[in-house]
């Protein structure tokens, strides 16, 4: 890190959208000399535990309209940035660098080598590069134009840089840095987080799972479509963190004690479902051993509970009132969530610089020439899947790419 004389780039925050910017901007440009500022002692920590340690790069869809629909927030500003860096440039980049990846059934893409250090290595080897250094344990304080270059502090300490990146991811204290400059911030809740019960009534169910179920938010048209998982503590799985993360808003203000309606069927209606049930009525089976809709055993066994109907019933004895009973489980049964779990390790939140402050082709703020902002620190988010990365890469290419067209 040098003091006398100014960097070309100066990029606070060493995660993966600060990384891969440098990245892009030493590949075309090595004589620029840029310093990436990290304020603890670790760099990358999100590339590291994603994916469960083997990092989720991108997810494998092609079309950038049905990709965007992915983001709860930032749908309509990445739609048409998805056609200049999108999913199929970024593997681009990735096998330019001798990194293949690999599609996983539910379309998630991960490297060959199964390992998150391999995208590691290669977004941190930039870094070797002549003219690009890190420098952790250095937090910016505050930042102003002074004499034609921005002046960075951090405690005695000034730097100075032609153009300030700021990539930090979720930063209390830069946002703020950033509201006292006149810029609006949406302020951050939580997003992509699993269902917690107080009174678990699925407790023995832990590990109970379905391919598709359909979940709702009571008293709203937020809806959700996916697998779904019964955990020792409330329900996950992508359905839940789906629903979690484009309902982020609506569940904070309830203080996360909302009425969840599951869907256990395929059924549109609740008459369609109705109409199975009442099909069924004439066997002569238990109802036990003629399970609907290839729910689980166990599952199934907890509805009919739920239901207040006999193992030991056959169908062709089930009252009137007890098959709209099992219908109302099957479609729409009402579950009291009594608070959140974090996802893994892979915290992520709604809010962040509000989109109107940045200009949509380059990220640069539109009230402070030569800031740019990209990643999460921006008011953008994705469901799970490798989609936040995308974002990661998608904003990190249009600023690399305004700085290196526009001149140091």
């Amino acid at each position: 890190m040098k003091k006398d004389k100014p960097y070309d780039v100066v990029i606070v925050g060493g995660g993966a959208s600060g990384f891969f910017l440098a990245n892009l901007l030493m590949d075309k440009s090595p004589d620029l000399h840029v310093l990436i500022l990290e304020k603890t002692g670790k760099t990358l920590q999100k590339v590291k535990i994603s994916g469960g340690g083997r990092c989720n790069v991108t997810h494998n869809q092609p079309s950038p309209s049905m990709f965007s629909k992915n983001y709860p927030r930032g749908e309509n500003f990445l739609k048409n940035k998805f056609t200049i860096f999108g999913q199929l440039e970024m593997i681009n980049w990735l096998e330019e660098k001798g990194i293949q990846l690999k599609t996983e059934g539910d379309n998630r893409m991960f490297p060959q080598s199964n390992s998150s250090q391999t995208i590691v290595d290669c977004l941190f080897s930039v870094t070797n590069k002549k003219n690009c250094s890190l420098q952790s344990n250095f937090s910016i304080d505050s930042f102003e134009y002074e004499n034609g270059f921005i002046a960075l502090t951090h405690k005695e300490i000034t730097l100075k840089t032609k153009k300030l990146v700021l990539a930090p991811g979720s930063s209390e204290s830069l946002w703020k840095l950033l509201e006292n400059k006149g810029i609006n911030v949406i302020s951050r809740v939580p997003s992509l987080f699993s269902f917690k019960f107080l009174n678990h009534p699925m407790l023995d169910l832990a590990g109970v799972s379905m391919q598709k179920v359909s979940i709702r938010l009571q008293g709203s048209k937020l809806t959700s479509t996916g697998p779904w998982l019964v955990t020792h503590q409330g329900i996950s799985g992508p359905a839940v963190l789906k629903l979690s993360a484009f309902a982020a808003r609506n569940l904070h203000e309830t203080n996360y004690n909302f009425d969840l309606a599951i869907n256990f069927t395929n059924a549109k209606t609740w008459d369609e479902v109705n109409a199975e049930v009442q099909q069924n009525q004439g066997s002569q089976k238990h109802i036990v051993n003629q399970i609907m809709y290839d729910i689980p055993k166990r599952l199934w066994s907890f509805l009919l509970l739920r239901s207040g109907i006999d193992e030991e019933k056959k169908w062709v004895d089930l009252t009137k009132k007890e098959a709209n009973k099992l219908t109302e489980e099957l479609f729409q049964g009402i579950y009291k969530v009594n608070g959140k779990n974090t996802f893994k390790d892979e915290f992520v939140t709604a809010g962040g610089v509000d989109l109107t402050e940045i200009d949509s082709t380059s990220c640069e703020l539109k009230k402070l020439p030569n800031v740019y902002c990209i990643g999460e620190f921006l008011n953008i988010d994705g469901v799970t899947g490798g989609f936040n990365f995308q974002n990661c890469w998608t904003t990190g290419y249009l600023a690399a790419q305004s700085i290196l067209n526009n001149g140091l």
